[in-house]
Formats: C-alpha cells, structure tokens, sequence
C-alpha cells in the first residue's frame, strides 16, 4: 500500500466506504413541505376515491393555520416520498395535556367511527386558534361545531344510548346564551364553559363540571354574585352537604333552554315561579318528610289573594321569590332571611308600604303554627261554616226535594190524563234500556279516559278494571238495543214509522217557519208542526248513525289483537279517535239538543212524560200536521 494512502484521514476513508456500501441510504433526505404539495396540492390526487375520503391538502389553507411553521413531517413523522400510507399523526407529541384530557373524557377514543378525535373539531391542515373567530373551535362557531353531532337529535341517541338528552343544540340555540352567541357576543356562555373542552365528562360523573352538586361553581364562574349568594342560601348549603335533591341552578333556569325572566315560557318568569318552580319540590310530600320543611305550602299560598291573582294572571303580585328572596334563601329562623320576624315588615312593605306589625301577622300559607288561640280560631270558624253549610243543603234538599217531588208526580198526571198516545209499551221499554245504557257508557267512558278527575272518582270509586267491564256491558246492551229496534222496524208497523220518520223538503220549509215566528214574530198564530219535527227526525237518525259508529270502533278498541290481523295500525288509531269524539258528539247532542225538548221547553218543563206513559197533550197533538192520534 502506497504510503499517500496511509496519510488519508480515518474519517475519509469510513466516507467512501459507506458510499460505496450504501449509495442510496447516503442519498435519502425528508421530503420538504413542497415535495409534499406537489402532490398532495393538486385537486385531482382525489380522483377515484370513496365520497367523504380527501387526500388534497389546501395550500391557502395550510398556510393560514397555526402549523405554517412546522414541516409536514412534524406530524407525519418518518413519511417518505412516494409513500403508500402515512404513519399515525400523534398529537400528543406537542399537545400532551389536551390529549390526556381527551382520552379521559367522554369523547375518548372508540371502536365507533362517531367518536369524536383532534381532525374532527381542529380539521387536518387548516387549523386555526380558538381566538381566531374563523376558526371553528372560536367561541362564537362552538355550539356549531358541538351540533354536528349534538343536533343529530334520535338518530344521535340510537347511536349513543347513553346520552339521553335528544335536542340539547336546539335548546340551547333557542337559549339566552345561545341567542347571544348567535348575535356575536363572545363573551356569552358556550359549550366548553360548562362542558369543559377537551376533557368532557357525563353529568353522573362527580369531577365533571356539570355534575349536579358542581353546577354552582360551575355557572359562578360567570355569575359570580349569585352564585355567592346561593351557595350561603339553604338551597346551596344542602347542595354542598351532598344532597341529591337540592335545587341547583339548572333545576329553576333549565338546562341548556335558558330563558331570561321577561320570557313569559321561562320557569322564572313571575307567573311561572309559584304555579311550577317552586311546586316540583315544594308541592309534594316527599320533602317535608325527608327534610322536614312545612307541607301544603303551595296549595295554602294558590288559595291566598296572592296565588289567586297569580292564577288570573297578574304579574305585578307576590311571588315565591318576591318573599323568599331569589338566590339567597334563607329559612326564618336565620336573622339574615327576608322572612324572619324582625324583618318581615321590611318584606312586606316593598309592596304594602307602611305595613304595621298586625298587618304582618296575617299568615300568607294559612293559620299561623304557634301555640294558642290565635292558632286555632280561623280552623274552629272553618269547621263551625263546613256544618252550618252542611245542614243548610241538607234542609232545602229535604224541602224543596220532597215538594219537587209531589210537583212532579201531580205534572205527570196531568200530562196522562189529558193526552193521546205516541209511543207503545215496546218503544218505551226500549228507550228506557237507551237510557241506562247511554248513562252508563258515557260515565265509564269518560272516567277511563280522565281516571283522576274528581267526578270520576266521586262517581265510580272503583277499579280501572271494573270501569272497563262496566263500559263494555253498556256497550252490549246498546248493540243489542240496535239490533232489537232493526227486528221491530221490520213489522208492519215499522214501516209506517219509518216513512213519518224520513227527513223531507217539507221539514226544511217547517224549520224556517219555526224559526221566523220565533225570532221575528211574522205570524200571529205559531206554525203547524208534523207530528215529528225536523229536530226530532234528526236526532232519531243521529242515535242510529251513532250507535252504529259507537259499535264499530268499539269493538275494534276491543279486540285490538284481533282486529290487527286485519286492519292496518293506523285505521286502529283512527277508530281510537272516532270513537272519543263521537262519544263527545253523542253526548253534547244530548245535554243541547235533547234535554230542551224533554225539560227545559217551557211547555213540557220540568219534565216530558212521554217516554214513561207514552202520551203527549191534546193540545200539542192538535197543532200538528198528520192527525191527533199515532201508534209508534
């Protein structure tokens, strides 16, 4: 070996071997943000590919975005050019606590495609500070950006059983801090204030900011003064002992639905907060039994002056809070409350100034609980007036019920002595079954369709099951009454009844004589009725018409199961809502229309015999076309 071989320098000899062995590797260097956009920023590199998957990369964009100073390979670490697929992006690399933030919360990583990561509220490449009100993370775009997957509404929930709210974006949206995002006012609450941003957990989670117990830090951190004030109040001292059922801020304002107190839809708009605010918790039994605070509060409040024109509507008058105070709630035992002793006529005199200290001994919730005279006076009254009232009823019911009764009795006498007959034995056995029946159906109807109205358990005390039975018996005995009247018609007497029954042009130009000398007085003698007036004819065919729809969907109610091998579901709703209506129809028909002609015209009042004797006046009968005497 030649000695100027010897003289070379070691690191020049190792050089040359490694080119020599590894030409290529020597040569590799990291493709450059515009080796990468030579391809990745032309348009058609997404030619071929699925809709929705993109491999172009704005260039714009890309420049605009927080990453303008780093390189592609900052992210797609040990990406080549040309490549076949890129390496995992971890973002932790840079932003480690927002990303352990992220896998601690709700939104973590999944095995469903729905769950949210960093591309799918930063974008890929055109990612902008939250501070640029471009940006889609900006205050302003949050709710936006939340109700990509938040306003999925049912679909959302099928996806994620566990969410169980279905329109939150909506809600909030139609909110006072939705509303005031929407007109550009950042500074308004928005969805990572409550929620936090990366590290969002569910309410049921105790370190989350919307945990029940935590929402009033969590709104104090706008709120400050009335979250200091709540959280001094019983309300707040409850919450902050840990119990479950103390109201927090979202039990009166709502929860993402927040509506300012002059929305006359808010629960603490005035004439909302003591008929549904402060009755969900104070109305009840549960509470003064788990906690011992006064019961019947509301209901004594509604019945005060106070609760009576808040009920009509007024909302100038006192409210819960108009006494109580708003945040800061304090029970009357407390020096500081606005209801304690020594400062109940300040309370009083906001509205009633110079309200004196006998004025402030009326209690506003009913007796006064302390001992003595005073406690007892207003309940002796009250019971001394429920037994005076009591005898009072009960001795003109005595009274005036037996005279009635004889007046009664001499009336229908009168009515059978001077009359001829109208309806035979059969056809008043007949409406006297239509009669029971009707009473009976529209009675277990009706308490089966309003099963705690006051009539309903006043009248039927008993069971659901027992209501329905009843009212399927009654339904029997109608049908079986339908059926029974299309035998009778089919005799020859029927036929003669089913002509004078028929409804003609003759009935039309008698109603309108009627209606004349009734309202105009055009005649000086009344006009020659038919022995069955339109109105009669008419509500014959209704009770047909009726009995025959009634009857139908009844039974179709009925046998559901069966029914619905035949029919489609919606023709069984359909027959569900015929036959409410038709039930309210029939009924009012009745109450309007039918008790005029039996009791309240002046001619046969107080009562119409004719359906127990089966005759009318001669007198009547003489005033009508067709004869003074008919068999029906």
């Amino acid at each position: 070996m030649s000695p100027g071989w010897r003289q070379l320098p070691a690191a020049a000899i190792l050089l040359g071997i490694a080119a020599f062995v590894c030409p290529a590797r020597a040569q590799e260097q990291p493709p450059s943000n515009a080796d990468c956009l030579d391809c990745h920023g032309d348009k058609d590199i997404d030619e071929g590919l699925p809709p929705g998957e993109s491999l172009f990369v704005d260039p714009a964009h890309f420049q605009a975005s927080v990453h303008v100073d780093l390189a592609c390979v900052d992210c797609h670490s040990g990406a080549t050019a040309p490549h076949e697929a890129l390496p995992q992006v971890d973002c932790a690399s840079c932003h480690e606590d927002e990303v352990q933030a992220w896998k601690h919360g709700s939104h973590q990583p999944g095995s469903k495609e729905t769950t949210p990561d960093c591309v799918t509220c930063h974008t890929a490449h055109a990612i902008l500070s939250a501070s640029n009100p471009d940006s889609p993370t900006s205050r302003i775009h949050q709710p936006k950006l939340c109700g990509q997957c938040h306003g999925r509404t049912t679909q959302f929930v099928i996806e994620e059983p566990w969410l169980q709210r279905q329109r939150p974006f909506f809600a909030f949206q139609r909110g006072i801090h939705g509303r005031a995002l929407a007109a550009g006012k950042a500074a308004a609450a928005t969805c990572g204030d409550c929620h936090r941003v990366h590290d969002v957990r569910p309410p049921s989670d105790p370190s989350s900011p919307i945990y029940r117990l935590s929402v009033p830090k969590t709104c104090g951190k706008c709120h400050t003064e009335e979250a200091h004030k709540f959280l001094l109040s019983v309300h707040g001292q409850a919450a902050e002992a840990g119990a479950q059922d103390a109201p927090v801020c979202t039990s009166c304002h709502g929860i993402h639905e927040i509506l300012p107190r002059v929305d006359p839809n808010s629960p603490i708009a005035s004439q909302q907060i003591a008929r549904t605010t402060c009755p969900r918790c104070h109305a009840g039994v549960r509470l003064s039994r788990e906690y011992g605070t006064p019961a019947g509060r509301v209901n004594t409040f509604m019945d005060s002056y106070h609760g009576l024109a808040s009920q009509r509507g007024s909302k100038a008058v006192a409210n819960c809070a108009s006494c109580h105070g708003v945040h800061d709630i304090l029970p009357s035992s407390d020096p500081r409350s606005t209801i304690a002793p020594a400062n109940v006529s300040r309370t009083c005199g906001k509205c009633h100034p110079g309200a004196s200290e006998n004025f402030v001994q009326v209690p506003v919730h009913g007796p006064p609980e302390q001992a003595g005279i005073a406690s007892y006076a207003a309940e002796w009254v009250r019971t001394a007036y429920l037994w005076l009232i009591g005898v009072t009823v009960m001795f003109f019911l005595l009274v005036n019920g037996s005279d009635f009764a004889r007046q009664l009795r001499l009336h229908l006498r009168r009515q059978k002595r001077a009359g001829v007959e109208r309806f035979g034995s059969a056809a008043r056995w007949q409406h006297v079954l239509l009669l029971l029946s009707f009473v009976l159906l529209v009675l277990t109807g009706f308490a089966l369709r309003f099963p705690e109205s006051w009539w309903a358990r006043a009248l039927l005390p008993v069971s659901e099951q027992t209501r329905s039975t009843l009212h399927r018996i009654g339904g029997l005995v109608l049908i079986a009454l339908a059926l029974l009247h299309g035998f009778t018609l089919r005799s020859g007497r029927g036929g003669g009844f089913l002509r004078r029954i028929r409804p003609g042009l003759a009935d039309v130009r008698e109603l309108r004589e009627e209606l004349a000398f009734n309202i105009l007085g055009g005649w000086r003698r009344a006009p020659h009725a038919s022995w069955f007036g339109l109105r009669e004819k008419l509500e014959y065919w209704s009770v047909l018409w009726g009995t025959v729809v009634m009857a139908v969907t009844g039974l179709i109610l009925w046998f559901e199961r069966e029914a619905l091998q035949w029919v489609a579901g919606w023709v069984w709703d359909v027959c569900h809502v015929i036959h409410y209506y038709e039930a309210w129809l029939a009924l009012l028909a009745i109450l309007f229309g039918h008790f005029y002609s039996v009791i309240f015209d002046p001619r046969v009042y107080p009562l119409d015999g004719s359906f127990l004797h089966g005759l009318r006046s001669r007198r009547r009968a003489r005033g009508m076309r067709g004869g003074t005497k008919h068999h029906e």
